[in-house]
């Protein structure tokens, strides 16, 4: 893991150099994700007050680069470690620091949270976007996270290229769906070992329906023709969406 960074930037570079593949095509974001239980007696609905309370501090401190979601689990295992996650999206690192700092010197802007939800673990991660959402994200939306490693004679880029491919595979199927990668930076296990977290954004739970009666047809084999090649996946962990607060549409 100590390597991961090092690996990371030179992967960023190996894009940016590459014919395929352009900055542009592959959008890099800053995002924060959060590992929380509720508190006893506490749920989902218990977030509304306390998200509340952050968007109006924050509407005051002119933070408008910053997209909130909290994600809760929809198939899952008695093994997974957390009840919900709340993931922090903001549009670039200058973005990050100064939202940041800001929360720092104002601890009373996040401290209702603590009342609901204890988070256990923090971590930084890098979305290399892939195939934007069609028209954002919205409440309701599943959010489906795999660990994918690309294998030893392959490269990250590669990697990112699979899922590329399995965008457009979709692309017929007409499912809004949105695909990206998350490389962790910081705060990650020390004893994780993959490459990147493959997420994939279905906008509604009909249409990930379409996506799995697709593959059933037949296009599993396409896509493991595309993936097996350059990578492995850890089975899929599946989230609902829930939008806290929407960052503003650049002009």
């Amino acid at each position: 893991m100590k390597n991961l960074g090092v690996f990371f930037c030179a992967s960023l570079m190996a894009l940016a150099g590459s014919a395929a593949f352009s900055q542009e095509d592959f959008p890099v974001l800053p995002i924060e994700m959060f590992g929380c239980n509720y508190q006893s007696g506490q749920n989902l609905g218990d977030l509304d007050s306390p998200s509340e309370t952050f968007n109006e501090w924050a509407d005051g401190e002119g933070i408008t680069d910053l997209t909130s979601l909290t994600l809760s689990p929809h198939f899952f295992s008695p093994d997974l470690p957390y009840d919900v996650i709340g993931m922090d999206i903001w549009e670039n690192g200058a973005a990050l620091g100064e939202g940041v700092a800001s929360i720092a010197s104002d601890p009373s802007s996040v401290s209702e949270f603590n009342e609901v939800v204890d988070c256990p673990a923090h971590g930084l991660y890098a979305l290399v976007g892939v195939k934007p959402p069609e028209e954002g994200l919205v409440d309701g939306g599943l959010f489906e996270f795999s660990d994918c490693t690309v294998r030893r004679n392959r490269s990250a880029d590669e990697g990112i290229g699979a899922v590329a491919a399995i965008g457009d595979l979709m692309a017929p199927w007409n499912v809004g769906d949105a695909h990206g990668v998350l490389f962790p930076v910081a705060g990650e296990t020390p004893d994780a070992d993959y490459t990147f977290k493959w997420v994939t954004y279905y906008p509604s739970a009909q249409a990930f329906g379409t996506v799995f009666d697709e593959y059933a047809s037949g296009a599993v084999q396409t896509a493991g023709s595309i993936i097996d090649p350059v990578m492995e996946c850890d089975i899929s962990r599946m989230y609902d969406v829930t939008v806290m607060r929407e960052a503003e549409a650049a002009e």
